[in-house]
């Protein structure tokens, strides 16, 4: 039972909106500019190339699950051993421009490329160690110095990921021998981790590393740093250099300790509602970020219309996408990722003006739809199944409304506090743009829910989902950490609230608020079945008014909420 309500909480969580505060790191008006001009790229390619990619997910005939670029740790693979994959990295169809070319086709306005990874193996010129791809390989060239040349010549960005661990590095943590008694697919008793501690000596070998990176291949829109557990000193010495180097090379909340200038999601997420602070999303095609000969790529067409799917959920709710090709040891970039791209970039293409310089949807509240909005414009993303929009919260008139590359007809007619968009979708599947536009920029008020004979029925769908946000960590967000719900009280009067719930803990104190009256009470869990609460009396006075349910004593800023409430009844005397 306990199972299957935590899986139900998880999805509805991606359903509301969300909301917290900015990093904790200060940030200057200049630094503001420049990662307003980031946010506005909207979609850049990742790229996952290094020694790992020659094997492809396979070791010794044996296809190994999990991370292929981790493929080190999950084969259990010796450093002396591992090292002998660089006599074989000749790459001889690595073509930079292509790469270049193929993401400035799809729509992509930045490149961020795996300088180095857990492996510790270089896929850059450094002086700091022999291993690396100028050195140690058949190839004997840097792929990064080819990549800014070709970015340069297209017009795109260039961004460098870089991990923190380093599991080949002498002065880092010491190593256990290799475990060859338990099978190299079970995911325990790990040889290497990502998450290691960073000891003096690879402190100052990641920052020599580091004034490499950024004085070597011109201008850089972002580093972006990938786990580790490093401490504030660190994290802050890191960032200092970046900053002395590239004052304008924007840097990612993985550095942790509140450092990084922007969130960033942990991997392949679908979380939503970030809009109030910048914030990227990596994904990957598959369950693998390096190239995997084995792997069950599917349909493109298909796949296209997914990355599709998650570009738009992204930039409706005010985030990048940050989309990963990996590709083989031989350099190329295969034919099912190109497809791809090349079918993204099409429908981009044709329905730009939707995606790029816009902000997040305005609507905390709508409902089985995407939007985004530009100025006086509100374009809504809409499938061929899709009949009608309801916009709450819109309270400015509105001039056109129409679809992009399409005749069909949009009716807008009132709702309660808003609008409502009737229209028959135009023929094809994906997603198609309807557009509002006004003669000024549009003003969204709060929703705040009608009673019904004095009544109100509060429930996960008409109440915001506040979440809480601490960039300490590699996880930094907390989806559900406060409920809150607009109220218009039509009759003042005494009002008893009960809560319907599934518990999470136990037991546990919460606070429930209407303004500045609180009623603290214990939500007890018995046998993790449906529980109701009665909860307190309120004097309530005619008018608006916000009513919130939070946790009395937070034992930490990310502590969840630990309720999936099936509705709050708000009862009128």
């Amino acid at each position: 039972m306990r199972k299957y309500i935590v899986g139900l909480l998880l999805s509805l969580l991606f359903l509301n909106f969300c909301h917290f505060s900015l990093f904790p790191q200060s940030v200057n008006s200049e630094r503001q500019v420049v990662l307003r001009k980031w946010q506005d790229c909207k979609f850049g390619m990742f790229i996952h190339w290094g020694l790992y990619s020659v094997p492809g997910g396979v070791w010794k005939g044996q296809n190994i699950p999990y991370y292929a670029e981790q493929i080190m740790n999950h084969a259990r693979i010796d450093t002396a051993e591992y090292a002998t994959i660089a006599a074989q990295f000749e790459a001889p169809d690595w073509n930079a421009d292509e790469i270049v070319r193929l993401a400035k086709d799809a729509g992509m306005k930045y490149i961020v490329f795996t300088a180095k990874h857990h492996d510790g193996f270089c896929m850059f010129r450094t002086r700091t160690t022999p291993y690396n791809v100028v050195e140690a390989t058949p190839f004997a060239r840097d792929p990064i110095q080819e990549l800014a040349a070709a970015c340069k010549k297209y017009n795109l960005q260039l961004g460098l990921y870089y991990s923190l661990p380093d599991w080949y590095y002498a002065g880092g943590i010491p190593r256990n021998p290799v475990d060859t008694l338990t099978n190299c697919t079970q995911h325990i008793n790990q040889l290497y981790s990502p998450l290691e501690q960073i000891t003096p000596e690879l402190e100052n070998y990641i920052d020599a590393q580091l004034q490499e990176l950024l004085t070597q291949y011109g201008d850089l829109v972002t580093l972006w740093f990938d786990m580790g557990l490093a401490t504030p000193e660190q994290s802050s010495r890191f960032r200092q250099t970046v900053l002395r180097y590239q004052p304008n090379c924007l840097i990612n909340g993985r550095l942790m300790n509140n450092q990084g200038d922007y969130y960033t999601l942990t991997d392949n997420s679908q979380m939503v509602g970030f809009s109030d602070i910048p914030w990227d999303n990596p994904a990957s095609m598959y369950g693998t970020w390096g190239y995997r000969s084995w792997e069950n790529r599917g349909d493109s067409h298909l796949k296209a219309l997914l990355q599709i799917e998650r570009l738009i959920n992204t930039v409706s709710h005010g985030g990048v996408f940050l989309l990963n090709i990996g590709p083989d040891g031989d350099g190329k970039v295969i034919d099912f990722e190109k497809d791809v791209l090349q079918e993204m970039g099409q429908w981009i293409a044709q329905n730009q003006e939707s995606i790029y310089a816009t902000t997040a949807c305005p609507f905390p509240h709508l409902k089985n739809a995407y939007c985004t909005q530009k100025d006086n414009k509100i374009y809504f993303f809409v499938r061929q199944s899709d009949t009608v929009i309801e916009c709450r919260n819109l309270i400015t008139k509105v001039e056109k409304a129409y679809f992009l590359y399409a005749k069909n007809k949009v009716t807008v007619t009132p709702i309660d506090q808003g609008c409502a968009l009737r229209f028959v979708a135009p023929v094809g599947e994906g997603w198609h743009v309807l557009v509002l536009e006004f003669a000024e920029n549009p003003i969204i008020q709060s929703y705040y829910l009608l009673p019904e004979k004095n009544n109100f029925v509060l429930t996960p769908d008409n109440g915001l989902t506040h979440a809480a946000f601490d960039g300490m960590g590699y996880v930094s967000l907390q989806n559900d950490s406060w409920k809150e719900w607009n109220l218009s009280i039509q009759t003042a009067g005494k009002y008893k609230v009960w809560i319907e719930y599934y518990p999470m803990f136990i037991s546990k104190n919460y606070l429930f608020s209407f303004g500045n009256q609180t009623v603290k009470a214990i939500l007890p869990g018995v046998d993790d079945v449906l529980q109701t609460a009665f909860v307190g009396t309120f004097e309530l006075k005619e008018g608006k008014t916000a009513f919130q349910l939070q946790s009395a004593s937070p034992c930490d800023a990310l502590e969840p909420l630990g309720l999936w409430i099936k509705r709050v009844l708000v009862v009128g005397e």
